[in-house]
């Protein structure tokens, strides 16, 4: 989670990184086979997952980001609690059959 101090807003974000978690400076210096392996991997990932039935998730096709969720400001914590743990749930079922299916 984070707050964006431009669009005043908190923000959900879900990602796609290497194992262990590099740098993007240290991952570009990597073998081409190494950053072609793992581009091939990420759009994978977002083409499941911008297949599946998304609430309120945004996609982007960022290096590392590969989805957003946008709170407003004037969200009350057990409003968020709430849908974070919704949104979570989710998402959760999601990753979890993308790696059943490359497991």
């Amino acid at each position: 989670m984070q707050w964006n101090t431009c669009s005043d807003k908190l923000n959900l974000y879900l990602h796609y990184e290497t194992n262990p978690y590099i740098t993007q400076k240290k991952f570009k210096k990597q073998n081409e086979s190494f950053i072609n392996e793992y581009i091939t991997a990420r759009n994978g990932f977002f083409d499941f997952v911008n297949g599946q039935n998304l609430n309120n998730w945004v996609m982007k096709k960022y290096p590392l980001m590969i989805a957003s969720v946008n709170f407003d400001k004037n969200i009350t914590f057990g409003e968020l609690n709430n849908k974070i743990e919704g949104l979570a749930d989710d998402m959760s079922t999601i990753i979890d059959e993308w790696v059943e299916l490359y497991d």
